[in-house]
């Protein structure tokens, strides 16, 4: 039980090893060389908490829980969670760090939110992240998704600043509020993308893995850029809001469909290349005339 702020001195660590519960009350924890745990025992924050780190790693490795803040500020070194919110979902969570790796799923209370500023890579596993206040994810560092993986929240944002990674997929839940994604699968291939929100964009290409689907369901206006969404299995425009392209575009499938349930606006080139698949718009150019259209299907 840790009820008062512990501060180390310079290149010093803290470690715990607990077979019962650490509770841990409204205190910043400042080890300049690192934050362990590797007990058995489960964390619980009983207050917001800080930790703090002078760029080296914090480490839980078992699931931390409270309804509670949690802030985490460890420079460049490797942040860790086993699991964040398994029990009694946590208040806002902050990251700063190097890398960053969940183990498995974060949920967090009503109107509460994830940051995370990382100059590493973010790895995200097979799991589920909730946050109702929004997701935001604005280091310099990239985001690599291993497993298929769940963004929810309640009509709040979904920000991701930096390029995105498979080879898992991505089902993004952010009812009417905004959703934004630098690009996808730059590096590595990512699996199927399933995006319902209000209004989206995509910075950069996006491109699938074999056999994967790029869903996207919006209310409100999704942007294309100049750039070329690469989806094997198919293409669905299934929302009520429009599609606007802000430059050249390609849409490609490998004889699988693209499909559109509302226009498709841009005075930019648009190129469909669906092989054997079907092609499907509802209207092109409805409010502003596109550019050269050029579809083979």
């Amino acid at each position: 039980m840790l009820f008062r702020s512990v501060t180390l001195a310079a290149g010093k660590s803290l470690t715990v090893t607990n077979s019962g519960v650490w509770t841990i009350g409204a205190v910043t924890i400042t080890a300049p060389g690192g934050v362990t745990q590797d007990g058995a025992g489960g964390v619980t924050i009983s207050g917001a908490l800080t930790l703090a780190t002078t760029n080296s790693a914090i480490s839980f490795a078992t699931a931390i829980d409270g309804a509670y803040d949690l802030t985490v500020a460890a420079g460049t070194g490797a942040v860790g969670f086993t699991g964040v919110g398994t029990t009694t979902a946590l208040g806002d969570v902050d990251i700063t760090s190097g890398t960053v790796t969940f183990g498995g799923d974060v949920t967090l209370a009503a109107a509460k939110s994830l940051t995370v500023t990382n100059s590493g890579v973010w790895t995200i596993p097979a799991s589920t992240i909730t946050a109702p206040a929004g997701i935001t994810q604005n280091g310099a560092g990239t985001v690599a998704v291993t497993g298929d993986a769940i963004l929810a929240t309640t009509n709040s944002l979904v920000s991701f600043l930096r390029a995105v990674d498979g080879p898992g997929g991505i089902t993004v839940t952010a009812g009417t509020a905004a959703v934004t994604f630098a690009g996808i699968g730059g590096t590595t291939a990512a699996g199927n993308i399933d995006i319902t929100g209000s209004t989206l964009t995509f910075g950069g290409d996006v491109t699938l893995a074999a056999d994967k689907s790029l869903t996207v369901t919006n209310s409100g206006l999704w942007t294309v850029p100049a750039s070329t969404i690469t989806a094997p299995a198919g293409i669905t425009q299934d929302g009520a809001g429009l599609t606007e392209m802000t430059g050249a575009a390609t849409f490609a499938t490998t004889d699988s469909a693209v499909s559109f349930a509302t226009a498709l606006n841009g005075e930019y080139d648009l190129t469909v290349t669906a092989g054997t698949g079907a092609v499907s718009f509802t209207t092109i150019g409805a409010s502003t005339p596109v550019g050269n259209v050029a579809i083979t299907s």
